[in-house]
């Protein structure tokens, strides 16, 4: 289904980074997919996540995986994720945005999440996407790496 789960490499580093941090963090997973980066996030001790994915049948799936593995702490919402951006009130320290590649959709989430406020004071985003994609000048790299085309990095907002 054209699905890109992170890559267990990948997702490793990037947890390696957040231990620190990760712990009773409130979590947003756009474009969740899967919803990998969220359950993890919950696994490793955040206090919860929401999971914003459009796709219903995805979301079914979601809320099966959730049920099956009693996940206490994590809401689906099935929900296009720039419209729910637009609309959302709550504030996250950790944002997880994977969205699908070559749709522009890391910039104008960037500034939705910026101009919405919805990132908390020292709040940073994981960011997943292609490795030629140029970067919003609104983050403020923390840490970077790249694997095959994909590039992943986490950042706070300027």
């Amino acid at each position: 289904m054209g699905l890109r789960p992170t890559p267990d490499r990948i997702r490793e580093t990037l947890f390696n980074w957040l231990q620190t941090s990760i712990g009773g963090a409130h979590c947003l997973d756009l474009f969740a997919g899967t919803g990998v980066l969220g359950f993890e996030a919950v696994s490793r001790g955040a206090s919860c996540a929401v999971l914003v994915e459009q796709d219903p049948q995805l979301c079914r799936q979601l809320q099966e995986n959730i049920d099956h593995f009693t996940a206490d702490g994590i809401t689906v919402v099935n929900a296009n994720a720039l419209d729910w951006l637009r609309q959302n009130k709550e504030h996250f320290d950790l944002i997880f945005l994977d969205p699908p590649f070559s749709q522009g959709l890391v910039e104008a989430s960037c500034d939705l999440i910026r101009d919405t406020g919805c990132l908390s004071p020292n709040g940073m985003i994981y960011v997943e996407a292609e490795r030629t994609l140029p970067l919003p000048s609104c983050l403020d790299i923390k840490k970077r790496g790249t694997a095959g085309q994909v590039m992943y990095l986490l950042a706070g907002l300027v």
